[in-house]
């Protein structure tokens, strides 16, 4: 604000700089896209640590290829990461949340498909904050240790929510359905009967429902522009520099990702101007991988090559679900772990 200028003399009027910080750009978001235990499906997930992962995700599954390069990008450096799960979408075999129904007409689903739902327990009591109200309810769920309904059997994480006076009104600000959908981890309401459930002191769900779904395909993980899917569901996400698609299936007899979808994952990253890094295929040898009558490294010729790069050999590091045995794994998150690592200690500067 200007001075009055009441006298003669020299007057001294500060005003604000037109210059700005400039702001660094993140340079090693790493996104992978693959198969998980639990958690939202084709959607992008932000995490900074495999906690994350493991509360979100469900941690290490032996049938996931994506959390094990996801634990080892935590372990050689990476900061943070984007998570798109994927299952089999359709058919009779489709990934499946647990559901349970409880009386009233009220049905309760596992807040993402797989079998991890079969070990929640639900539990209703009336001890609400106005008694009379027949529409009211407490609703308690437990992710059960004990029960190990899953497929792996290893039981549930022992996490248990609690919701006070939930109600089955639509028009009530704690209408159940709103409240879980806002709040719960575990549990989603489809249907809400009209009365309020009755007071149980603890329902499993069915054994048979929910379903993991079937082993990944290409065609999976390519998704669907128009609703997001696959690699598409990276639209959701603001920013990603490092893309990683761990093979389909685990283990030395496991399936590669098909020359197609690394074709549509490296179209993709030019688009959103991120590295594609490609795990070479299970077959490849030092003896065959580069050698020019083999010519195994042309079959990748239909990829734009200026942003993807690909990695051979695959590592041998110890699996923690196998009592630490030696396990070959693709070293994608390996590669993108020490890609982050390198940015923050030495710069983008440093190959």
């Amino acid at each position: 604000m200007p001075q009055p200028l009441s006298y003669p003399g020299v007057y001294i009027e500060e005003i604000p700089s037109g210059v700005r910080t400039i702001t660094g750009v993140a340079t090693s978001i790493t996104a992978f896209i693959g198969r998980a235990w639990k958690g939202p499906l084709d959607d992008a997930v932000t995490i900074t640590s495999i906690a994350d992962y493991e509360r979100m995700f469900g941690g290490l599954w032996r049938k996931s290829t994506m959390s094990y390069a996801v634990s080892q990008f935590f372990e050689n450096g990476g900061g943070q990461a984007i998570i798109v799960r994927v299952a089999t979408r359709t058919g009779g075999s489709k990934a499946v949340a647990a559901s349970l129904n409880l009386s009233g007409g009220t049905q309760i689903f596992a807040s993402s498909p797989g079998t991890w739902g079969r070990n929640l327990k639900v539990s209703v009591d009336y001890t609400t904050r106005d008694p009379s109200d027949t529409k009211l309810f407490n609703l308690t769920v437990l992710d059960d240790s004990e029960i190990k309904n899953d497929s792996e059997k290893q039981g549930g994480t022992g996490i248990q929510e609690t919701f006070l006076n939930v109600s089955t009104d639509t028009t009530s600000p704690r209408f159940v359905k709103k409240i879980l959908e806002q709040q719960s981890q575990l549990i989603r309401a489809g249907t809400v009967g009209a009365n309020r459930p009755n007071a149980t002191a603890g329902v499993s769900p069915l054994a048979t429902s929910g379903q993991d779904g079937q082993d990944l395909t290409g065609t999976i993980i390519d998704g669907n522009s128009a609703s997001k899917q696959g690699i598409f569901a990276l639209e959701k996400a603001d920013l990603f520099n490092l893309l990683c698609i761990p093979p389909l299936t685990p283990g030395d007899s496991g399936s590669d990702i098909p020359l197609g979808t690394w074709t549509k994952a490296a179209t993709y990253c030019e688009k959103r101007r991120a590295l594609l890094i490609v795990d070479a295929p299970r077959d490849w040898t030092v003896s065959t991988g580069g050698n020019a009558a083999t010519n195994k490294i042309t079959g990748f010729s239909a990829i734009i090559r200026r942003n993807a790069s690909i990695y051979f050999p695959r590592v041998k590091l110890p699996d923690p679900l196998q009592g630490g045995v030696l396990d070959t794994f693709a070293p994608c998150g390996v590669i993108a772990g020490l890609m982050t690592r390198t940015d923050s200690t030495r710069g983008v500067w440093k190959a």
